[in-house]
């Protein structure tokens, strides 16, 4: 027998021949390159050593595990937007509209009642129409609860939460005795239903691409826009064939409906890696988003625009009625073209933004903005304008603003996917916080033409340029980056 013909080395090459075929399976490597590295760097003459001591195997060394890395919920340098899901399909995106649009919806549909209103329940019509001041008063303010919220629990828990309030509150609307319980009833219908336009924003940033979120934005904004077009002509036959109480029947049937559309059909959209933020995390997010540049330029580029078109909703029926002179039956065409004109700027923008990119798309918007505004300026210091002209240069205006009101949305909320629902609330309440301005300024400088309307709409378009060169554009590396 050979010396090395031993028990002990044949246990031992027995196991070496044992770790190298579990070595191929594992990691890879060959027969040779384990007993390598078992024993030692090969000899001279080609062969491998042997242990010294009792031709035992050592175990091969192992590699070093990188460590593991904690992902963290980042509130101050939120530039790189998280993973989304794949894109949806219409069905999807059908059911944000119905959700979104409830806002519009719930302020249109009763418009033709109100003068009903008033004299079923012997109020004054001021009074009546304070239940549309204080259900954008509503409006405004709740948007600041529900984002948090939603970045805190999830968007259907909250969004479930804010549809049980509007539905509760339309059926105090429906059977109110009185104008102080229909008051409280539009003030806790604002609060519900202004989780629509909150939430549904931050699930577009949950479920969508950089690019394709903003062309979703602008679908949304021409959908959401055929609301003021459509909804006072229903409601006027439902005011007129059941009488006003009809139209609050209307709305709980399409907030019930909403409700059961999206149980069975809207999942969860938050992603789950996204660590929830913290109580104290809520309130300061709000700081983080004020100190932002990027998203304080997109913010006030869409609120010049949203100033502009505000303007025009606050003055269009004195000044073309009571200055102009144009019959009160023809108005609703003079403004449903102007309307109409938004919703071809944002599905235009939509159709355009995948191939122009969201900088240059919002550049056209402005761009425009700026030539409807001189020019309607022109002609009032020429004193050419008339109720066609006038009408015609708020249109182009509203074309522009379909461009940039759902582009500069979609800019605002893209850099923060941690706080998606927190940057939509915020954004919307400094929004309408800009329409309640122009508003508050139309009636201070109001003298019963169009030159006061027209001075602020160009003084707006010039602020929104400004924001955009300043906020936007000395951001746009940032901007390349997180998309």
């Amino acid at each position: 027998m050979a010396a090395w013909d031993t028990p002990a080395v044949s246990r031992a090459w027995n196991a070496c021949r044992r770790r190298s075929k579990f070595s191929r399976l594992s990691r890879g490597r060959n027969l040779s390159s384990m007993i390598v590295t078992s024993y030692g760097k090969p000899s001279r003459n080609g062969g491998e050593r042997q242990s010294a001591q009792g031709g035992g195997c050592r175990p091969a060394p192992r590699r070093p595990r990188p460590p593991a890395t904690r992902t963290r919920n980042r509130t101050a340098s939120m530039s790189s937007p998280a993973t989304p899901s794949p894109a949806p399909g219409l069905g999807f995106k059908l059911l944000l509209v119905t959700f979104v649009a409830m806002g519009p919806i719930s302020t249109d549909l009763y418009l033709p009642a109100l003068p009903a209103i008033a004299l079923d329940l012997d109020s004054s019509a001021e009074r009546v129409q304070l239940t549309l001041g204080i259900f954008i008063l509503g409006f405004a303010v709740a948007q600041l609860i529900y984002g948090p919220l939603a970045d805190r629990f999830g968007r259907r828990p909250v969004i479930f939460g804010g549809l049980a309030v509007y539905c509760a509150a339309t059926v105090l609307c429906l059977f109110a005795p009185t104008i102080e319980v229909l008051l409280l009833g539009r003030l806790l219908q604002a609060v519900g239903g202004c989780a629509g336009p909150v939430i549904g924003r931050a699930i577009v940033r949950d479920r969508f691409a950089p690019k394709e979120a903003a062309a979703v934005i602008g679908y949304l904004a021409s959908a959401m826009a055929l609301a003021p077009m459509i909804a006072p002509l229903f409601g006027g036959y439902l005011t007129v064939w059941f009488g006003w109480r009809a139209t609050f029947a209307a709305l709980l049937l399409y907030g019930l409906g909403v409700t059961l559309a999206i149980a069975l059909a809207l999942p969860e959209t938050r992603p789950m890696s996204l660590r929830p933020p913290s109580g104290r995390e809520l309130v300061t997010n709000y700081g983080t988003l004020l100190r932002d540049p990027l998203f304080m330029g997109f913010t006030f580029t869409v609120g010049g625009a949203f100033a502009a078109l505000f303007t025009w909703i606050t003055n269009s029926s004195f000044v073309l009625i009571d200055h102009y002179g144009v019959a009160p039956e023809r108005f609703g065409w003079y403004f449903a073209a102007v309307a109409g004109s938004y919703a071809l700027g944002a599905f235009t923008a939509a159709r355009l933004g995948r191939r122009l990119g969201l900088l240059s798309t919002l550049a056209t918007g402005l761009g425009i903005a700026l030539v409807a505004a001189f020019a309607m300026a022109l002609l009032s210091l020429a004193g050419e304008l008339s109720a066609l002209r006038l009408n015609g240069c708020f249109a182009l205006l509203f074309f522009a603003c379909g461009f940039v009101i759902p582009t500069g949305t979609a800019g605002a909320i893209m850099p923060f996917p941690h706080i998606a629902g927190t940057a939509s609330a915020l954004m919307g309440f400094l929004q309408m916080g800009t329409g309640v301005v122009a508003n508050v300024l139309s009636g201070v400088f109001f003298t019963g033409g169009p030159e006061p309307a027209v001075l602020l709409v160009l003084a707006s378009t010039l602020g929104a340029i400004a924001c955009f060169g300043f906020g936007v554009v000395r951001q746009r590396q940032r901007l390349a980056e997180g998309a």
